[in-house]
């Protein structure tokens, strides 16, 4: 049901962009393939990464 849902969105131009700030690698690649199917990234966030991470996507989506 959920994938049907993003499915749909993705064709109407709305994106699925997932910041992962857990630790738990088990999920990852779960929320990276409904990143994927949303048309969207997959990122892994840490306090050294967070500020260029979430810039670079508002930044992206914009110019699309």
């Amino acid at each position: 049901e959920t994938e049907a849902l993003i499915k749909k969105f993705s064709k109407q131009d709305v994106y699925l962009t997932i910041f992962n700030f857990g630790i738990g690698a088990g999920s990852s690649k779960a929320l990276e393939r409904l990143a994927t199917l949303g048309n969207g990234n997959y990122a892994l966030v840490s306090k050294e990464n967070v500020d260029g991470n979430l810039i670079r996507e508002v930044k992206s989506k914009r110019k699309k």
